[in-house]
């Protein structure tokens, strides 16, 4: 048995107490997804908390029920995307499906734009749609590892994979990230740089 690392197709294979041919690159790619579902699903549930605070204080003035509604939809959606980031970290089959599900779901979404949207809105769908459908190569992919003879062997192996060696699943979300807040704060100063005037 091999007693150090090779590399085949670019990702790690590892030979330790019997766990041959285990991929931490790849494991790393879903613990990335896994981490940033996690992250959406708490900004979007705060969102959801916030947006039922304003609609309940808003009882006195208008009918509450559409932004409660709104708020508990949200909610909804923030406990899936939390689970489903949970079990993709995890190696979990049902999460990986249900990951592609929403990357065809998603590239769906970005072919409508593609079809109505204007100037950057078409490369901004485009570019996406080139990421998800990277997404769901990987996430096909990792039927192999989504397993629970390979959960087990993981949990014995005392080897970790890590989500921040991702540069596809991990980084370049955290740039895209960092540009939009950058982008946000830049139009939000602009105008009220206008406004001032």
């Amino acid at each position: 048995m091999p007693s150090g690392p090779t590399h085949e197709g670019g990702h790690s294979l590892i030979s330790s107490a019997g766990f041959e041919n285990r991929d931490l690159a790849l494991e790393g790619d879903l613990m990335a997804m896994g981490l940033w579902n996690r992250i959406y699903g708490i900004l979007m549930g705060v969102a959801a908390v916030c947006l039922g605070v304003a609609a309940m204080a808003a009882a006195g003035h208008a009918n509450p029920g559409a932004g409660v509604v709104a708020a508990v939809v949200l909610g909804a959606v923030a406990l899936l995307c939390w689970a489903v980031g949970d079990g993709v970290s995890k190696l979990m089959e049902w999460a990986r499906v249900v990951s592609m599900v929403l990357c065809g779901l998603g590239a769906l979404a970005q072919v409508l734009k593609l079809f109505t949207g204007k100037g950057s809105e078409k490369l901004v769908a485009l570019l996406t749609l080139v990421y998800l459908a990277y997404q769901a190569t990987i996430l096909s992919k990792a039927s192999a590892i989504c397993t629970e003879s390979y959960r087990d062997a993981v949990a014995t192996s005392g080897i970790k994979a890590s989500p921040y060696k991702s540069v596809a699943f991990f980084w370049l979300p955290m740039v895209g990230l960092i540009l939009v807040v950058v982008g946000v704060m830049l139009i939000g100063f602009a105008a009220a740089a206008m406004h001032s005037h």
